[in-house]
């Protein structure tokens, strides 16, 4: 160690050490969640690398059949209509055809693939306001096959942010409670949750949904509620909070 006031091997006295040691401290940051990190990921090298925008939403698979864009190429897929979870990669791109049709091009990734769609511009102009860059999106439509570029095409009757498509689609949620495997603190959490959910929605129907609990597989308490409130945030809450032995179904409107 060097005495007071010199300097060590790489220029910095005791003094100076102290005061960046104190310097570190106060710069405490606050970590990103998931999507900020992937987002600003991309922004930097043009690809997500700590995993996927689609993954905080994947548990959306265990209740909507969703096809894959690596599939759509298949010759067996010319005409079949498809459902996809997918994250939007760039900006819409505008195009007028030879015809005077506008069309847009977005460009979706659901983690195994990356494809170009074709949006009409009344389907664009009802979702434009609505998604943005790196939201997750459910879109809908029909492939076919291009003669001229051999190979096959999506073209999308409809896009939609997942938030929505799941809130439009679903209206019941069926929820089954292991006893023993509950934590009553996350369970808390998960019904303050939905008191907030309940009090700031603006959907207007009333969903239900019923809450099961058994112990040693005997069948227990039933709760219900059927207020206005959103599946996807309530249904995304359950699935951080909730342990592993429960169970989530939905059921449609």
């Amino acid at each position: 160690m060097a005495a007071a006031g010199q300097n060590d091997l790489f220029g910095f006295t005791e003094q100076e050490s102290d005061t960046d040691s104190e310097l570190e401290k106060g710069c405490i940051v606050e970590e990103w969640g998931l999507k900020v990190l992937l987002i600003n990921e991309k922004k930097a090298l043009g690809m997500y690398f700590s995993g996927h925008i689609v993954d905080e939403e994947s548990h959306w698979r265990n209740h909507v059949s969703f096809s894959d864009l690596e599939n759509i190429q298949k010759p067996n897929m010319d005409g079949n209509s498809v459902r996809i979870i997918a994250s939007m990669i760039t900006p819409p791109i505008r195009r007028k055809t030879k015809t005077g049709r506008i069309l847009y091009i977005i460009n979706i990734d659901d983690e195994f693939e990356r494809a170009d769609c074709l949006v009409g511009e009344d389907v664009f102009a009802a979702v434009k306001d609505n998604i943005q860059v790196d939201d997750v999106v459910v879109v809908e439509g029909k492939v076919s096959h291009d003669k001229q570029r051999e190979c096959n095409k999506l073209s999308v009757d409809k896009v939609q942010p997942i938030s929505q498509y799941i809130d439009e689609n679903f209206s019941k949620v069926e929820l089954n409670l292991k006893s023993q495997n509950v934590n009553p603190t996350n369970l808390k959490k998960v019904l303050d949750n939905l008191k907030t959910n309940i009090a700031t929605t603006d959907i207007q129907r009333e969903n239900v949904l019923e809450i099961k609990v058994s112990l040693d597989d005997v069948e227990g308490k039933f709760e219900y509620l059927s207020k206005p409130f959103s599946v996807y945030g309530f249904v995304n809450d359950i699935s951080r909070l909730i342990a592993e032995g429960s169970t989530v179904s939905l059921s449609g409107v």
